[in-house]
């Protein structure tokens, strides 16, 4: 995509960088049954925008709401204490966990 990006954003009229081949979109890509060839930048915006970007079909927002599964657990909030009592078990000198912060900085 980043590729199509650097190709579009280019000057169409500088023939030393590479453009935009012709694009064929097949008849399931559209949904239409007929096969569409985009020659024009315009025609290959537009072919682009709908390959990576489906319209909605009508008002159903349902598409886009996400089924999550119910929690295993119950939340419960984490205490100042409890976060306390774990900084003061860490050894002062050993590795940075991925955050990079040390842990004699941490205690």
């Amino acid at each position: 995509m980043w590729t199509a990006h650097r190709y579009a954003s280019g000057d169409p009229l500088d023939g030393g960088q590479t453009q935009i081949p012709t694009l064929k979109a097949g008849q399931a890509d559209l949904g239409s049954g007929v096969a569409q060839t985009a020659e024009m930048n315009e025609d290959k915006s537009n072919l682009l925008r709908a390959t990576f970007f489906p319209d909605l079909v009508g008002d159903d927002m349902s598409q886009l709401m996400a089924d999550y599964p119910t929690p295993r657990f119950k939340y419960s909030t984490i205490m100042d204490e409890q976060v306390t009592w774990q900084i003061s078990k860490l050894g002062p000198y050993k590795a940075p966990g991925p955050d990079g912060i040390l842990n004699i900085v941490l205690m």
